[in-house]
């Protein structure tokens, strides 16, 4: 699944480029609507899968996936509770919550907090953040989330 959605995700295969765009764009949210289907039904049976559960490469696959259900926010959210009760425990990825975290903010229409998300200048080969709340104080909550500096 998650290769698949990595494959929906990003720049596409050789086949898939030969698509019409929307006909690209169909394949794109059938994929991540499949997608969000199976999650669901993982998490109503096991709750966010933690590493204890399927290991650390299978919980950043289901974090990675849930990434991509920006036709569903309130099963982001969902993720993001269940997702920070193992962050107590130390089973789960606190980078990835903070990729979440800025997902869902920008998907309802606020700033994010930890820079994460971001939009590409190719005339100036700049990665710039999408709209940040504070930025004066990003690099302090990237640090204590175990992010790099931006």
């Amino acid at each position: 699944m998650a290769v698949l959605d990595q494959t929906a995700a990003s720049v596409p295969d050789t086949r898939l480029r030969a698509m019409p765009p929307v006909r690209l764009q169909q394949y794109k949210d059938s994929v991540f609507t499949l997608n969000n289907q199976r999650l669901k039904a993982v998490m109503n049976q096991y709750g966010f899968p933690g590493f204890d559960l399927v290991g650390e490469k299978g919980s950043n696959d289901f974090w990675l996936m849930a990434q991509h259900c920006d036709q569903d926010v309130p099963f982001q959210q969902r993720v993001l509770k269940l997702m920070k009760a193992q962050l107590t425990k130390h089973n789960a990825d606190s980078k990835n919550y903070a990729y979440l975290t800025d997902r869902v903010l920008l998907n309802t229409g606020q700033k994010q907090l930890y820079g994460t998300q971001l939009t590409y200048r190719s005339d100036s080969c700049q990665a710039i953040p999408l709209p940040l709340r504070d930025s004066l104080a990003v690099n302090k909550r990237r640090k204590a989330i175990g992010l790099e500096p931006i």
